[in-house]
């Protein structure tokens, strides 16, 4: 009788999703709560990003930018003197151009016109037509010219000159050096400001960042970082500066508002480019000599993943969607080329699941049949310091759910694709008894034969652990069926 009660116990607990039906079930398929994640949603809980192609180019390629499109990656190969022109649909390089000697710095202006190439060795920049794919005139600038950067409207483009000391800003327009600004020693990286207002330059040998206002074109501060700075990087929205600190092998945060170091990340051996995703949630530095790259959670300042790429990587960028990464391997003579893994955060899933729970499930347009899953999590980012309470159209947290029930084959009340425009206007409350006491109707009421599961996450959104209520409801059934067993084996044996 004990065998029955223990199998019809696994059954019971089987389906209502408190057991994994397969014992494959990874802990990336369960929520903090240790509840079956529907897959749709556990598939977006991955956070591994790979290494997915290598693409063969010049020799010792070193800078990298994307076109603003995304259609086209550009990398400068240092020996070779040319540059190569990346399909990054087809992941081969379409054309290489002839630029100055040993170039190094690349950077596209936001229109995708033009390209600007520093040439070390020459001293100048290589001003590239997109269109033609040809040099279409060279800028004489100071001595070494290293990073180069253009500023948001394209106006100003800003070139860092090692051996000078010096910043030489260019007028796009003239194609001129309009003015020329003294800095640290051995200046490198370079920056500008999303509002185009504020340039940081990594000075190598000062082991300083200087930073200056565009408007004056004059230094306004010097802020201490690491050993021997090298790449600079800025969030979308202004707010903070990484460094990579190439002889500490760490990552200075700047606060731009105080212009303090707030704190240093450790990293990988001799860090050098780097670059921030567009939603500003990650940071990829590039290890020279581990040959890796680390990926920062910019939220908790910590390093969450290392990715191993080609020998001696140096340059890094990232496609617009964030959905890319390009690295090149000065050693390899190659690029790689990192998929993102589409990711959800636990915090962002349980808010998804919440605002499925409150929301209505009627929909005049179906999300499913637009989009899947994936694809509406890629194109929607939670923002890292959303505020508790929403009731805009426009909550990611609501978007989040769409994707989920979308996936599901379920509808959501919709003016527009759900999963692109995250309609939907469920409340996300920061009270923990009120979201529980609201949404464990609603996710009692989602209870279906065909998907127990889904239940049993929306509950555990709210702040309720379903193994409580739902262990409650098994052990009464076990019980009445253990005393029904007993009572008819004592009928048997009268």
């Amino acid at each position: 009788m004990g065998i029955v009660i223990v199998t019809i116990a696994v059954a019971v607990l089987t389906t209502i999703g408190v057991v994994p039906m397969n014992a494959n079930t990874t802990a990336a398929a369960l929520d903090q709560n240790g509840v079956s994640v529907p897959g749709a949603l556990s598939s977006r809980l991955g956070d591994n990003d790979t290494v997915t192609k290598t693409i063969t180019v010049g020799s010792y390629p070193y800078g990298v930018a994307v076109a603003p499109n995304g259609s086209t990656a550009y990398v400068a190969n240092y020996n070779s003197g040319s540059v190569s022109v990346i399909d990054t649909v087809t992941g081969t390089v379409a054309k290489t151009i002839t630029v100055g000697s040993s170039p190094w710095g690349v950077v596209v202006t936001p229109d995708g016109s033009t390209v600007y190439v520093t040439n070390r060795a020459s001293g100048s920049v290589s001003v590239i037509d997109t269109v033609t794919g040809t040099v279409a005139k060279t800028i004489t600038v100071g001595s070494d010219p290293f990073g180069v950067v253009v500023t948001p409207d394209g106006s100003t483009v800003y070139v860092t000159n090692q051996r000078s000391g010096s910043v030489s800003r260019i007028d796009t327009v003239t194609g001129t050096v309009a003015k020329t600004i003294t800095v640290g020693t051995g200046p490198r990286g370079v920056v500008v400001t999303p509002d185009g207002s504020t340039v940081y330059v990594t000075n190598n040998g000062s082991d300083s960042v200087s930073r200056i206002d565009t408007a004056t074109g004059t230094v306004t501060k010097t802020i201490t970082v690491g050993s021997d700075p090298v790449g600079v990087v800025v969030t979308p929205d202004g707010s903070t500066v990484y460094v990579t600190n190439q002889g500490s092998d760490s990552v200075s945060r700047i606060d731009t508002a105080t212009g303090t170091v707030t704190q240093t990340i450790t990293v990988g051996s001799n860090p050098v480019g780097l670059v921030v995703a567009p939603d500003g949630s990650t940071v990829y530095v590039v290890n020279l000599t581990a040959g890796s790259v680390s990926r920062i959670d910019t939220v908790t300042g910590t390093v969450t993943q290392t990715i191993t790429v080609g020998t001696d990587p140096f340059g890094v960028a990232v496609t617009p969607d964030g959905s890319t990464v390009y690295v090149t391997n000065s050693q390899s003579g190659t690029v790689s080329v990192i998929t993102v893994a589409p990711t959800t955060s636990t915090a962002a899933a349980n808010a998804a699941a919440q605002a499925a729970a409150d929301g209505d499930r009627t929909s005049t347009t179906n999300a499913a049949s637009t989009t899947t899953a994936t694809q509406a999590a890629a194109a929607t980012t939670a923002p890292t310091s959303a505020p508790t309470t929403s009731s805009t159209n426009t909550n990611a947290a609501s978007s989040a759910a769409a994707a989920v029930h979308a996936s599901l084959g379920e509808d959501r009340s919709s003016d527009t694709n759900a999963a692109a425009s995250a309609v939907g206007t469920a409340p996300v409350t920061s009270n923990p008894s009120a979201a529980a006491g609201s949404a464990v109707p609603a996710a009692v009421s989602t209870a279906t034969s065909s998907n127990p599961a889904l239940a049993a996450h929306e509950l555990a959104s709210t702040g309720v652990n379903p193994i409580i209520p739902l262990g409650a409801v098994t052990i009464f059934l076990l019980t009445g069926l253990t005393l029904l067993l007993h009572r008819r084996q004592t009928q048997c044996r009268r």
